[in-house]
C-alpha cells in the first residue's frame, strides 16, 4: 500500500513540476515579447509594409515587407483569431521597427494607408459590428459590387455600430479601403 502511494505522490510531485516550468516559460515569454515591443517603441522608426502573403496555420497570419535603407525585411505577424485571412495581398499599413535592430518589427494595423500616388475614391460606409479586440467590420458599395471589410481601431477611436462614415477605397482594387472615422 505504501509503494502505491509513494508511486502516486511521485506522479502528483512530477506533473506539478512539470506543470510549474511550463508556466515559467509561458511567463518568460510574454516578459520577453513585452521588452521586444518596450525597445520597438523606445528606438522606434516608422516606415510601410506591403502585405506579401496571408495564410491560415495555427491561426491565420500575414506576411509584410519592408524596407529600411534599402535593404529588404519581411516580417511574419499571426494571430489566433482569422482576421488576418481576409486581408488582401497588396494592402499597406505603417510598420514600426527598432532602429537599433531593423529586423524587430510589429505592424500598426490600425494604421492602414494609400500611398501618393494610387488613385482613391471616397463612399459612405456603415460600420456593421465591433469586435471584442477593438476590430470594425463595415461594408460599402461601389457600383454594383457590396464589399465587406475589417479595420483594427486605434484605443482612441469613437466609432458607433450602425452609424455610417466615409470609405475611401483604390479606384484599381475597391476591395482594398479605409475607414474613415475621424
Amino acid at each position: 500500500m505504501k509503494a502505491k502511494v509513494k508511486k502516486a505522490l511521485s506522479f502528483i510531485f512530477q506533473f506539478v513540476i512539470t506543470f510549474g516550468i511550463l508556466y515559467c516559460l509561458y511567463l518568460f515569454a510574454g516578459y520577453l515579447s513585452d521588452k521586444e515591443y518596450e525597445s520597438i517603441d523606445r528606438n522606434g522608426k516608422v516606415v510601410s509594409c506591403e502585405v506579401i502573403k496571408q495564410g491560415y496555420m495555427k491561426g491565420s497570419y500575414v506576411d509584410v515587407v519592408y524596407y529600411v535603407k534599402g535593404k529588404e525585411f519581411i516580417k511574419r505577424e499571426n494571430t489566433y483569431f482569422s482576421a488576418f485571412e481576409f486581408i488582401p495581398v497588396g494592402e499597406k499599413y505603417l510598420l514600426k521597427f527598432d532602429s537599433l535592430r531593423p529586423a524587430e518589427a510589429y505592424v500598426m494595423f490600425d494604421n492602414p494607408i494609400f500611398f501618393d500616388d494610387e488613385i482613391t475614391y471616397s463612399v459612405s460606409g456603415k460600420v456593421e459590428k465591433i469586435s471584442d479586440r477593438n476590430v470594425c467590420y463595415y461594408s460599402y458599395s461601389v457600383g454594383q459590387q457590396r464589399f465587406e471589410r475589417f479595420q483594427k481601431l486605434p484605443d482612441s477611436a469613437v466609432v458607433e455600430v450602425g452609424k455610417r462614415y466615409i470609405v475611401k477605397y483604390l479606384e484599381a482594387e475597391p476591395l482594398r479601403s479605409i475607414l474613415i472615422f475621424n
